[in-house]
């Protein structure tokens, strides 16, 4: 793949779009479970998470 002129900013711009698509997909998740049922949804997943990192 050949990269014009305006491509080359394009790698420096990635890691933003990649953490912004994250940060949008967790948004949504968040959002989603609240609707769903509130934060009684998230607790068991924090308490399992939690235990991988203790």
């Amino acid at each position: 793949m050949k990269l014009t002129k305006k491509g080359d900013a394009l790698p420096e711009f990635i890691p933003y779009l990649v953490l912004f698509i994250i940060f949008f997909i967790v948004a949504v998740a968040i959002i989603y479970a609240i609707k769903q049922g509130g934060l009684g949804f998230i607790e068991p997943a924090v308490k399992i998470g939690g235990n991988k990192f203790t």
